[in-house]
């Protein structure tokens, strides 16, 4: 897995980035942002959405640490997103973790399907018009307007 033609995170970055933030983090604060993002959110039992997986750290974080009934990871790149499933299922948590490509614009979820939505860094720096209607997607995919973190 180098990378597919046209994505920003290959193999080589993923792992210099790792080296920094901790596996499974490709961008600051690891598993203690999390904890404070997430901090009062019914996490819980919870059918969580994360808009910009990466490779899973946030999930498996969500889900070993938090309880999250089960976490939906959405990415835009096939290579991240082959590493958080090959690691989720090296972790035995592929039946509670779930990584799907998407394009940025409507998402393939329909209405009220996830708990809470997650997004650490995705949704504060959308690089097009297109980004910012995926996220307003993801808000209207939560079943309730008090369960939205990040």
């Amino acid at each position: 897995m180098s990378g597919h033609e046209g994505e920003l995170y290959g193999d080589d970055l993923i792992g210099m980035l790792e080296v920094v933030w901790g596996e499974g983090f490709l961008s600051p604060g690891g598993p203690d942002e999390v904890d404070r993002v997430v901090a009062g959110a019914p996490i819980a039992g919870a059918r969580v959405l994360d808009i910009g997986c990466g490779v899973g750290g946030v999930d498996r974080h969500l889900v070993v640490a938090h309880g999250a009934a089960h976490v939906t990871g959405i990415d835009v790149e096939d290579t991240v997103l082959a590493t958080a499933r090959q690691r989720a299922a090296r972790d035995g948590l592929d039946d509670r973790l779930e990584f799907v490509r998407v394009e940025p614009g409507p998402l393939p979820f329909d209405d009220a399907c996830f708990d809470v939505v997650f997004s650490k860094d995705s949704c504060t720096s959308p690089t097009s018009t297109r980004s910012l209607v995926t996220c307003s997607e993801c808000w209207r995919r939560a079943a309730g307007s008090s369960r939205r973190t990040g």
